[in-house]
């Protein structure tokens, strides 16, 4: 099921633009429920998708707002995540003043809840009641030693292998507790995470990239006694017996308020919690108060199926719109680089696919995803503004162009390296060219990853590695650009596949009531092959060195 269901305890996804002295951020945030509002806190390096399951549940009682930590998940990093945990407390509050929130509950989970520690203890008066479930409170030496260790940076490099260590990393943390200490006395009692689980816990390490140590780093260096010794909010701070930081519980001050227990299980300290907060109540929310704006934001709309579909808007607020649409595989992140290099003139609106970057999956028993796809985009035309001119890469120039026609909006459509091949072209990368990448419980198919985006970077197509294969260019090769492609290709594992294979099977050359509205654009990458793979398909017209080149062919 799509997480923007219609369901009433199904929780939807929004954005929120804070405005502060230190500049201007968004906020991603996920929201169910009615009646007062509780504020969810996930633990580092995750993002308010492991509340998904809490939310379904305490909907029924609870206004639930769970925001991603600022350089987690969706929501822009601080300014200076180095001014510690206190940062992220007032960046928290800053949140909760900008979705209209009076006072509120709030529950935090390990990084969480110390954050949640440090904001009851740094506005009382707004916080009605909390509950940390997870509150670590080291010794000095643990601290030094954690703060040695536990976080060291995570660096792409040209080969890939750090995907390994992080896998790894991942894996040694639901076996060891600290995860750099392989002994008896940190060996952990829980069940260890499949390799699916694994490999989104990757997806959101990877996604907050160099701030993924930042709040971890606020919680094992804050004072959170000093918070516990000023706290005067009613403050039940809990663990479940196989936690980790269970045995921290002993370690409160005896003239600390906080209630203090040891749960024997997950469940039973989620429900401890549960009537704690409920016991305690905020105030029902108000109205949010920011809007998007400045030069760069984004935003969640309908997707038509159910779910939500994530834009990115940049470039000038009152310029002439332009739809651009990125290739299966990719994400509207990657693309606002070269979208830079547009004139002021545009307001560009980038969406991501359904299943890629921040967009919602397409339900599960989607007989055509193609069909399902165009669904969505024309969905997206009819909520933006009106556009004279679209763009698509590689096959999203496809989409974009017939989204446009079916949606009866007369554009220009600039289709850029699109796949107007040949059928037995088409079915060679059909079968060759879509690896179904499943996650392997040892993290191996990682590799597959790094070296299929780094080869399509090097041979056109990627799979062939042979010496007519070489494209004929200076390779875009910079590890943190390997790095943010091979996340984009995980965030879309399954979906980019299908839709690919699903576009494939029709001849595009053929489509007359597409191709005669359209312009086509060739890059270096593929002018060299192009005409060997098409055959009868239109003579490429312009060449361009690079995308953001060939994207002045809009002009």
């Amino acid at each position: 099921m799509s997480e923007g269901s219609k369901m009433s305890n199904q929780p939807s996804r929004h954005f929120v633009t804070i405005r502060s002295p230190s500049g201007t951020r968004q906020v991603h945030y996920r929201r169910s429920g009615h009646g007062p509002l509780l504020l969810l806190l996930h633990q580092s390096p995750q993002s308010s998708r492991e509340m998904m399951p809490l939310m379904r549940d305490w909907s029924r009682s609870f206004t639930l707002a769970a925001p991603d930590t600022p350089g987690y998940g969706l929501s822009d990093p601080l300014p200076d995540p180095g001014e510690g945990l206190a940062a992220f407390a007032r960046a928290t509050l800053e949140f909760a003043d900008a979705i209209g929130a009076r006072r509120f509950g709030i529950y935090g989970f390990h990084t969480g809840a110390s954050i949640g520690m440090a904001l009851a203890s740094m506005a009382p008066e707004r916080v009605t009641a909390l509950a940390c479930n997870g509150l670590i409170l080291p010794e000095p030496h643990e601290r030094a030693e954690l703060l040695d260790h536990y976080l060291p940076p995570l660096v792409p490099r040209w080969d890939g292998a750090h995907l390994g260590w992080a896998w790894a990393r991942l894996r040694e943390q639901a076996l060891f507790f600290p995860w750099y200490r392989r002994e008896s006395a940190a060996r952990r009692d829980c069940d260890l995470p499949g390799p699916e689980n694994l490999q989104q816990s990757l997806i959101e390490l990877l996604t907050s990239g160099d701030h993924y140590a930042s709040a971890y780093r606020g919680a094992f260096a804050h004072d959170t006694r000093a918070d516990l010794a000023r706290l005067s909010t009613p403050a039940l701070v809990i663990a479940s017996a196989h936690d980790p930081l269970a045995g921290h519980i002993p370690r409160l001050d005896g003239g600390c308020s906080a209630e203090r227990r040891i749960a024997p299980d997950a469940g039973a300290a989620l429900a401890a919690a549960y009537a704690h907060l409920l016991a305690n109540p905020g105030d029902p929310p108000g109205r949010a108060t920011s809007v998007p704006g400045g030069d760069r934001w984004r935003e969640l709309v309908a997707d038509g199926h159910g779910g939500q579909a994530c834009l990115l808007h940049t470039g000038a607020a009152d310029g002439q719109p332009l739809l651009l649409l990125h290739a299966p595989g990719s994400a509207a992140e990657l693309l606002a680089a070269e979208a830079g290099s547009l004139p002021g003139k545009f307001h560009i609106v980038m969406p991501d696919l359904p299943g890629h970057g921040a967009s919602d999956r397409l339900p599960g028993d989607s007989p055509d995803l193609v069909e399902a796809t165009l669904g969505t985009l024309e969905s997206i035309l009819h909520q933006s503004p009106a556009s004279t001119r679209s763009a698509g890469i590689e096959a999203g120039g496809l989409l974009v162009a017939e989204a446009a026609r079916r949606a009866g909006r007369p554009t220009t459509s600039l289709l850029v390296d699109p796949p107007l091949w040949k059928a037995e072209y088409r079915a060679e990368w059909r079968t060759q060219g879509l690896p179904p990448l499943t996650p392997a419980w040892h993290g191996g198919h990682l590799a597959e990853y790094w070296h299929l985006v780094r080869d399509s970077c090097l041979f056109f197509p990627w799979y062939r590695r042979s010496r007519d294969a070489i494209l004929q260019q200076v390779p875009a090769l910079e590890d943190r650009l390997m790095q943010e492609r091979v996340v984009a290709m995980l965030q879309s594992h399954g979906h980019w596949q299908a839709l690919l294979d699903g576009l494939l099977a029709q001849d595009w050359r053929e489509y007359t009531g597409l191709l005669p509205a359209s312009r086509i654009a060739w890059t270096n990458a593929q002018a060299s092959v192009a005409g060997k793979r098409m055959s009868e398909a239109p003579e490429p017209r312009r060449h361009f060195p690079e995308l953001s080149a060939a994207l002045s062919a809009l002009e």
